[in-house]
């Protein structure tokens, strides 16, 4: 699994619309990549891990581990979620997703 920044480009991609739907309308998809990615990649310290060449970078002297660019991605999609969910009125997963979000952000 390559990570990206799905969540926060859909957010996005909204924004210029001016519409809400289609984030709304991925919001459960959204929910269980970044689920999946906790599964796979989360390390015992809490941030995310990556191997070099699966987050959108090519390999480095630095090899595999912690990386700020999968960290990077996995805050901004969160965020993301959490207004989403906002926007859809499901104010439990706002609140989960501003708190994973502020968890990556203060553990970078």
């Amino acid at each position: 699994m390559y990570s990206s920044w799905l969540a926060f480009a859909v957010e996005e991609y909204c924004l210029i619309r001016g519409d809400d739907a289609f984030a709304v309308e991925c919001f459960e998809k959204l929910v269980d990549l970044y689920h999946r990615w906790e599964k796979k990649a989360r390390h015992p310290c809490g941030l995310f891990w990556s191997n070099d060449d699966r987050d959108g970078m090519e390999c480095s002297i630095s090899g595999p581990g912690i990386r700020p660019t999968i960290n990077a991605y996995m805050y901004g999609n969160a965020m993301a979620i959490s207004r989403i969910a906002t926007k859809a009125n499901k104010t439990k997963w706002a609140d989960l997703f501003a708190e994973k979000a502020l968890t990556v952000k203060t553990l970078m």
